[in-house]
C-alpha cells in the first residue's frame, strides 16, 4: 500500500502528484457546484497529459486499474445516478410550479419547468461521485429536513401552542376610527 503510494508520482514528486490530484478534484467540485461539466472535462484531460508525459511510472499504474469490468462498473453507477438526479430534478421542478399556483400567480409569472437537461446528464454520469457528494449536501439534508418536519409539524405547533396559551394575553388597544379622530379635533 505505501509502495503504492509513494509510486505516485509527477515530475518525480509526490508533492507535485498531489498538488494536481488536489486541484483536479476541486476542480470537480466547483465545476459540479457551477454545473459546468466543460471545465471538468478540460482539467481531467490536462491532468492525464501531465501524468502520461511527467509521471513516469504512475500512469502505467492508473492504467492497470482500467479495466473493462471496472470502467463498466463506474458507468453503470454514474447512469443510475444520472437517472435518479433527472426524476428528482422533474419532482423539484413540478414542486415548484405547485407552489406559485398555490401562492395565486398568474401563468405568466408562474415558474416554468426546466427540461433543458442536456448540460446537467453527462455532468451526472461522468463526475457522478463528485456530483453525488454535492447533492447530498446541497439537496438531500433540506429534502430530509422538510420530510422530517413536514411529519413532525403538528407535535411541534401543539408544544408551541401550549407555550402561547401559558401566558395571559394583554388585550389590544383598540384604533380610533375616523370619526373618533375627526370629533377629537
Amino acid at each position: 500500500m505505501i509502495h503504492t503510494i509513494l509510486s505516485l508520482a509527477l515530475f518525480g514528486s509526490v508533492v507535485w502528484a498531489l498538488v494536481v490530484l488536489t486541484i483536479l478534484l476541486v476542480v470537480f467540485f466547483a465545476a459540479d457546484i457551477e454545473e459546468n461539466g466543460y471545465v471538468a472535462t478540460v482539467f481531467f484531460c490536462v491532468a492525464c497529459i501531465l501524468f502520461y508525459l511527467f509521471g513516469k511510472e504512475t500512469w502505467h499504474k492508473f492504467i492497470s486499474i482500467l479495466s473493462y469490468g471496472n470502467i463498466l462498473f463506474y458507468l453503470a453507477l454514474g447512469l443510475v445516478h444520472a437517472f435518479m438526479r433527472v426524476y428528482f430534478h422533474g419532482r423539484n421542478e413540478m414542486i415548484k410550479v405547485n407552489e406559485d399556483r398555490l401562492k395565486g400567480r398568474s401563468e405568466t409569472f408562474e415558474h416554468t419547468i426546466d427540461k433543458d437537461i442536456k448540460g446537467n446528464v453527462f455532468r451526472w454520469w461522468f463526475l457522478w461521485p463528485v456530483s453525488l457528494i454535492n447533492w447530498f449536501i446541497k439537496d438531500m439534508i433540506k429534502d430530509i429536513y422538510n420530510w422530517i418536519y413536514k411529519h413532525t409539524e403538528k407535535m411541534f405547533d401543539f408544544v408551541m401552542n401550549l407555550g402561547i396559551k401559558s401566558v395571559k394575553e394583554v388585550p389590544k388597544v383598540p384604533k380610533p376610527s375616523e370619526l373618533e379622530k375627526f370629533l377629537k379635533k
